[in-house]
């Protein structure tokens, strides 16, 4: 929900991570027989000890198991996150039994591909709120690409010299 953020937040949510978890799902989906994949981007930011750990790796794991209240230390058991863990226990559930994420509860969500990427936004704003949107960061996970690909000409050029 913050507007602002430093450049190293930024690039480990969206280089990191983000493009880490693009370039598997990319993988996977060119494989043949491979089966639907359903991207998300966990974005509730736990208001624990002053929300100095925002967003951090693993916090959606107690809200995809109806687990908030135990895990209060990390969510902070807020109402908003007794609603966004409603939400994304019955996407968890119905994904285990369908092999789809779709539920009453949820947006609609259909499966990922390359050409429109589609992605949950999961905990969106102050309401912990769900919405889909397609090609989320797209955009600079691009342009780190090819920033990434002029690094490695120019290493390869000290390395040949």
């Amino acid at each position: 929900p913050r507007t602002t953020y430093t450049p190293r937040e930024l690039f480990d949510l969206d280089i990191a991570f983000r493009r880490m978890a693009l370039n598997l799902a990319e993988r996977r989906y060119n494989e043949s027989g491979s089966a639907p994949i359903y991207m998300y981007l966990f974005g509730y930011e736990s208001p624990t000890e002053d929300g100095i750990f925002r967003s951090h790796h693993a916090l959606e794991v107690p809200f995809a198991l109806g687990n908030t209240e135990a895990a209060r230390s990390m969510t902070g058991a807020t109402n908003e996150a007794l609603t966004l863990s409603e939400k994304m226990s019955a996407a968890w559930a119905a994904f285990c039994h369908t092999g789809s994420p779709q539920s009453p509860a949820m947006p609609q969500w259909p499966a990922w591909a390359p050409e429109g990427g589609a992605t949950m936004l999961l905990g969106r704003g102050d309401d912990a709120d769900c919405e889909l949107v397609y090609g989320h960061d797209r955009g600079i996970i691009d342009l780190m690409g090819r920033y990434e690909n002029i690094l490695k000409v120019q290493l390869e050029i000290k390395d040949n010299n």
